[in-house]
């Protein structure tokens, strides 16, 4: 095993490590990564060799479990001894990411081990699976919040978790949650929207809560959907629901987004694109009101994304009519020419045949004051590299 290591993940099987490979335990031990480690399927064995290791600050731990089976992780020996490993660490680690068993254990032991992880900053879970109580007292500092599951197990009170959280990425459900307790939330990155908050009268409840919130960077989904006859005929398709006039879109978003600097909108169609699904998607990212972002006078990068299957006709139909469905080098001047104060626009088409693509506004050098809004200027492709560094800056500043 290397013994400079920043990062190491071990995927399953660490009970036959500790079986018939200790040389790595010791080593594991001996030399642990500096930054970053992720261990899956921690059974009692591997908890025992483990016992003198010290965590990187970056951990994801998973139990020992088989679908079906009892799991080794509700025995006592395993509880206890994955309980020390955690306390002895406890003070070292800033960002976590445990499974539902760890978090349920941690919260039931807290009464006769009150053990607590000041120093997290950053916490994923699968779901909400600790009270209110639970979250401030077992992580009372959490500033970036991550959840990959929808929904709550526990019935949660109003009121604040966690006065420094600025970050909140997940399921619909969890992130307007906390965006409802949490005042100090700058970013908001939603994964989906909950089933209840689809439909043009919910579009105008996100941006509601939305607009209560001071947010610098956003992330939306949106589904292109079918509408149906009252016999269940499909209709045609629409954009978010056949209720919210398109006309209402980006200037509600504006509204309501009125400090960002990063917005992301993710279209999404869930079965086999047609012609009319493009139509329905073009005239979304085309249409005269995405001029009402001009303003937004912080507004610096904006992504635009197509989520779906785009059948190989449909893609062709796409390269034969450009004339009706416009390239990327027209979506760019489109966008720049009505955002003025935008930097860096991201397209990432690649269900049409298109590649992700990064485009940067490049002030003409000889302008009396190139640097100003509205100032002559040029558009240019950049690199993978210059628009990934430019999406890591956008997103997060100021949500540090």
């Amino acid at each position: 095993m290397a013994t400079a290591l920043e990062c190491l993940g071990i995927a399953g099987g660490m009970e036959e490590i500790v079986e018939y490979e200790p040389r790595i335990m010791t080593a594991l031990i001996s030399n642990p990564p500096s930054a970053t480690l992720r261990v899956s399927h921690l059974g009692e064995h591997a908890l025992g060799a483990l016992r003198t290791l010290r965590f990187p600050p970056n951990l994801t731990l998973s139990t020992y479990t088989f679908p079906g089976y009892r799991s080794d992780a509700t025995s006592d020996g395993v509880h206890t001894k994955l309980l020390e490993l955690l306390a002895a660490n406890a003070a070292y680690l800033c960002s976590v990411d445990f499974d539902a068993a760890i978090y349920e254990l941690l919260e039931s032991a807290y009464a006769h081990l009150p053990l607590q992880f000041p120093n997290v900053k950053t916490i994923t879970m699968p779901r909400f699976e600790l009270s209110r109580r639970g979250c401030s007292d077992l992580f009372p500092n959490v500033r970036y919040f991550r959840n990959s599951v929808s929904g709550f197990t526990k019935r949660l009170e109003q009121g604040l978790l966690w006065p420094k959280l600025v970050s909140a990425e997940g399921f619909g459900n969890t992130v307007i949650w906390l965006a409802q307790q949490h005042p100090a939330v700058r970013r908001l990155h939603f994964s989906s929207l909950p089933a209840e908050v689809h439909g043009g009268a919910i579009f105008k409840e996100v941006c509601n809560i939305l607009g209560t919130r001071q947010i610098l960077s956003v992330s939306l989904p949106f589904n292109i959907v079918t509408s149906f006859s009252g016999d269940g005929r499909p209709l045609g398709q629409s954009f978010v629901d056949d209720h919210l006039a398109l006309e209402s879109f980006w200037p509600g978003l504006a509204t309501a987004l009125p400090h960002a600097r990063f917005l992301s909108i993710i279209v999404r169609w869930s079965i086999a694109a047609s012609r009319t699904t493009l139509e329905v998607f073009f005239a979304v990212i085309t249409h005269e009101t995405v001029a009402s972002l001009d303003a937004l006078p912080e507004l610096r990068y904006l992504a635009l994304r197509f989520l779906g299957y785009v059948p190989g006709r449909e893609r062709e139909n796409l390269q034969d009519a450009p004339d009706y469905f416009p390239t990327t080098e027209a979506l760019s001047s489109l966008w720049f020419n009505s955002i003025h104060a935008l930097e860096y626009l991201e397209l990432d088409l690649t269900p049409l045949g298109m590649k992700r693509t990064w485009w940067r506004r490049q002030p003409i050098c000889d302008a009396a004051e190139p640097n100003l809004p509205g100032a002559p200027c040029r558009v240019i492709r950049v690199s993978q590299e210059e628009g990934l560094s430019a999406r890591e800056y956008f997103d997060w500043d100021g949500c540090r």
